[in-house]
């Protein structure tokens, strides 16, 4: 008779089998495919061993008269085949597993290799973006957000605040740069740090920062944020550029500009006043000139009355006096009155060209040669000159200005054609983004090449003087190009005729229409 403890340890064992048929049917999915028949396998052995203990147990419990060999002999070989299967099994796990340890290991190296060469990268780049920063002339400064405490400068903001590295990493920007434990306020203070990091935009300002000496310098202060993937800004680049050699450039500009206005001031009173003063004994010289012609007049006409009683030789003398020598004194003397008067009014015209407020206004350039070519239609027609007009834009400059500019120049091209061939005359334009260029081309006498530099000179004219004038038309250009920001020059080949050059900046035009 088997005892009770057998028959339990049997059905403790037929229900293990069965937990771990049901377990391995579980994982059968996830398997891999070289496995899985040989799992099917192992699992059908384990059914069968499932029956196989099933069955001893009702032949142990109910003691039946079965021979052992019939029951145990297949046992035994199922399990002599479920073990070489498991360890055939395992043996190949184990295989996979030291497979795919050994390709992890070579993932893991890779992995690391590519981990520091991307350091190395970084590293590299980390070195070229510091050389780039310590290259600048400009302080730079990266600033956090949060509390404005510095994290990173260059060499060039080092110098300029006097300081290491150490010393000014962690500490916040305005105890830096402003020797100061409050940030800045608006709207007394414009800091464009603080305008970055509320607007998210790039700010400029000028800032008076400070040495860790307590020297001031003026800087220009720049900002541009940094922003995280959000687009928060977390940090501000903050760029500083030391301008005080420009503010102390600026100071003297503007002192010698005011010297220069009190000086222009004096000046035009000068010119005024000494105009007065040269023009009032002129007007006397002028009137007794024209007492001396009247008395000359009744000299005449009591000589042809009392001649008649004078010594041949004597009358003659005295007429020649009379009718000749005194008349050629006398229109000498009302042409350099005439000289003069016109040197005078010159002079007060250039006066009161260089004190005139300019006022700038669109100016359509087309029209208004249209315009100049209508008043010199004489001058041109008398002298048969061909004149072309290029394409002229629209600028914005002093109407009055530019009119006087380009008469002067035409007046100026017309007076100096050279009369043994046809006149012609080219007025051309182009722009560039900064300025306009005109041109006034003639095919008249020409400026010899010493001469050039003289043309803009005030009471200067060169070459022959055979045709009036006092000098000032060049030099009226001038001042007016000058005056409105341009530049002027001259080319030219003697015979060949002359090019007048000259700037007008170019303004605003959609602001001004």
């Amino acid at each position: 008779m088997v005892s009770l403890s057998t028959i339990i340890l049997m059905l403790t064992s037929t229900l293990l089998m069965a937990v771990a048929i049901y377990l391995g049917n579980r994982v059968r999915t996830v398997v891999p495919r070289e496995l899985r028949r040989r799992w099917n396998v192992m699992l059908l052995l384990m059914m069968f061993f499932l029956v196989g203990y099933a069955t001893i147990v009702i032949i142990l419990a109910g003691g039946m008269p079965v021979p052992a060999e019939f029951v145990f002999g297949p046992v035994f070989f199922g399990g002599a085949m479920f073990v070489l299967i498991v360890i055939d099994v395992s043996r190949e796990a184990i295989g996979n597993m030291k497979a795919a340890q050994e390709e992890m290991r070579r993932g893991n190296e890779l992995l690391e290799q590519r981990v520091e060469d991307r350091t190395y990268e970084l590293k590299q780049a980390h070195a070229f973006l510091r050389t780039v920063m310590d290259s600048l002339h400009e302080g730079v400064s990266i600033i956090d957000c949060k509390d404005f405490r510095i994290v990173g400068v260059n060499a060039e903001f080092l110098r300029s605040v006097k300081l290491t590295e150490e010393e000014v990493l962690g500490r916040k920007c305005h105890e830096i740069t402003h020797r100061r434990q409050d940030v800045c306020t608006p709207p007394d203070e414009r800091c464009p740090l603080l305008e970055t990091a509320r607007t998210g935009r790039h700010a400029v300002e000028d800032h008076i920062h400070f040495t860790d000496e307590g020297t001031k310098f003026h800087a220009e202060v720049s900002t541009s944020p940094v922003t995280d993937k959000d687009g928060s800004v977390v940090q501000v680049v903050h760029v500083q550029r030391d301008i005080t050699d420009r503010k102390r450039s600026e100071e003297l500009l503007q002192r010698s500009a005011t010297e220069l206005r009190a000086a222009n001031e004096e000046l035009k009173s000068f010119v005024y006043s000494v105009s007065h003063d040269l023009r009032a004994p002129l007007v006397n010289v002028k009137g007794f000139t024209a007492e001396l012609e009247r008395t000359l007049k009744e000299a005449l006409e009591l000589m042809e009355a009392f001649a008649h009683g004078l010594p041949e030789e004597k009358r003659e003398t005295l007429n020649h006096l009379l009718r000749k020598d005194v008349p050629e004194s006398v229109g000498f003397i009302s042409t350099c009155i005439d000289r003069m008067d016109g040197l005078i009014s010159a002079m007060l015209k250039l006066s009161r060209f260089g004190g005139r407020e300019l006022k700038p206004e669109p100016i359509d350039m087309a029209a208004l040669m249209r315009f100049l070519l209508e008043t010199f239609a004489h001058q041109i027609e008398q002298k048969r000159v061909a004149v072309k007009i290029g394409e002229l834009p629209v600028i914005v400059a002093d109407k009055m200005a530019m009119e006087q500019i380009m008469g002067n120049l035409l007046d100026n091209a017309l007076k100096y054609l050279a009369p043994e061939r046809s006149g012609e005359l080219a007025i051309t334009a182009e722009q560039t983004d900064q300025e306009t260029i005109f041109q006034v081309r003639d095919n008249g006498r020409g400026i010899a090449r010493d001469d050039i530099s003289k043309i803009f000179e005030v009471f200067r004219r060169v070459g022959r003087q055979n045709v009036p004038g006092e000098g000032m038309g060049l030099a009226y250009v001038k001042t007016l190009v000058h005056r409105q920001g341009g530049r002027i020059w001259c080319e030219s080949e003697p015979g060949q005729g002359s090019t007048i050059s000259f700037t007008i900046p170019r303004g605003e035009l959609n602001a001004m229409i």
